[in-house]
């Protein structure tokens, strides 16, 4: 657990620490607990490292307790939110909550199918409260300054912020306090925008039942931009396959810069201090080969789908972005193509468009209907610079007739500049 710990802290994975966490740890095979409102039908990769150090922790011996917040994504969290969130119905969260569950399973089962993780909703106790019985047993023991001074709170203060929204970091606090009390959980750990909410806990530990307990958070998982991933960013990178696609997946990771790519392989992967570095190493040797974005890929891709689908992908992406040639597009299989095809633009056009197009400026402006180029000098000046490919052959002359072998006898593949791709089906 020291190494462990200090491996943290050297690879800036702590935020927040407890004094005395490190200390209790060693001595203590405690149960350790993660919070996640199902306010959204997925997770998404930030909450991947929370996660991932959960699954770490048990395989050092801790039991790993998962909470889902089947009441507080009734009330909904402030932390990090400039308005309140839309409220969800009962049917919504409970339909959330067995998607993230299928998900979460998925990760704890990735290495060493231990049996004891346990996943609970705090709406079984919270349910059982009344208002007045809340008050009286868990809001009494924090007071109004005390709530106010929280960063969740203070900083919806200007904006206006609900009761209810307000309330929220006491049902979170009564969370860790019922688990301390019942399932012998003694460390929380969490995003650093939970760190308020956190603490809120200990001391209702602390003032119930006077005892100690610990809290680890880790630094949000951030964008290029330094915003972090949330739940209500169309941008955002999803563990569903419906809302972000494992080719689209894969993309990301391999598109991160290697400075953002030091801090992922850290966060989202199993490999170990040693592994690390010496992907970094040699990384660092050959840069334009991408170790370290294929290595983080290559793993979360295990994690959330499996080897299968990572070596499906990882064909598909050296068969578009690789040195291949229209035959290796002929070798792509029906499930390859629905791939590609649920991750660029199809644009269906009539057989006799195609067969009838004068030149490939025609077909790749008037018969897609400009949705490839906004226009045909913008086609033009792609073309010139030789940024136009159609089925992998470079188009020199936009003049030339479109004589193309089509893909299965029916598809094209259009690459517009390194990395837009359309599909022509011809119907």
């Amino acid at each position: 657990m020291k190494n462990f710990i200090k491996d943290l802290y050297s690879g800036n994975m702590i935020k927040n620490i407890i004094p005395g966490t490190e200390n209790y740890l060693k001595k203590n095979k405690t149960s350790i607990y993660v919070g996640i409102d199902p306010t959204f039908h997925s997770l998404h990769i930030g909450h991947l490292p929370i996660l991932i150090l959960l699954k770490k922790l048990q395989l050092l011996g801790y039991k790993p307790i998962v909470l889902i917040g089947g009441a507080t994504a009734l009330i909904g969290d402030p932390s990090g939110k400039l308005k309140e969130r839309q409220v969800l119905g009962l049917d919504k969260i409970i339909y959330n909550q067995s998607i993230i569950k299928k998900q979460i399973l998925k990760i704890f089962n990735f290495i060493d199918h231990k049996k004891n993780l346990e996943i609970l909703n705090n709406y079984t106790w919270m349910k059982k409260f009344n208002f007045l019985s809340f008050l009286k047993n868990v809001g009494k023991n924090i007071s109004i300054s005390y709530m106010i001074s929280k960063d969740s709170v203070k900083n919806r203060l200007k904006n206006g912020i609900s009761f209810s929204e307000f309330s929220y970091q006491l049902i979170q606090g009564y969370d860790f306090y019922y688990l301390f009390k019942n399932k012998n959980v003694r460390l929380q750990i969490g995003g650093s925008d939970q760190w308020g909410n956190i603490i809120t806990g200990i001391d209702i530990i602390k003032r119930k039942i006077k005892s100690k307990a610990y809290a680890i958070t880790l630094p949000l998982l951030t964008k290029s931009d330094g915003s972090k991933f949330g739940k209500t960013d169309n941008k955002n990178i999803w563990l569903d396959s419906k809302l972000t696609s494992s080719y689209q997946l894969y993309q990301f990771f391999i598109n991160c810069s290697d400075y953002e790519s030091e801090k992922l392989i850290k966060n989202l992967t199993f490999y170990n201090k040693r592994e690390i570095e010496e992907i970094i190493k040699f990384h660092k040797i050959n840069p334009f080969n991408r170790i370290l974005q294929k290595s983080i890929a290559k793993s979360v891709m295990e994690i959330i789908y499996s080897k299968n689908e990572y070596n499906l992908i990882s064909n598909i992406s050296n068969i578009l972005f690789g040195n291949k040639n229209f035959y290796n597009l002929e070798l792509i299989s029906s499930n390859q193509l629905n791939q590609i095809f649920s991750c660029f633009p199809v644009i269906k056009i009539n057989k006799n468009l195609f067969f009838n197009s004068k030149s490939v400026l025609d077909l790749v402006c008037i018969s897609t209907n400009f949705l490839i180029f906004k226009s045909k000098s913008e086609a033009k000046k792609m073309i010139k610079n030789l940024g136009l490919k159609i089925n992998k052959i470079t188009i020199k002359q936009y003049d030339e007739k479109p004589n193309f072998k089509l893909l299965k006898e029916r598809y094209l593949l259009i690459q517009k500049g390194k990395k837009d791709y359309y599909i022509i089906n011809l119907i």
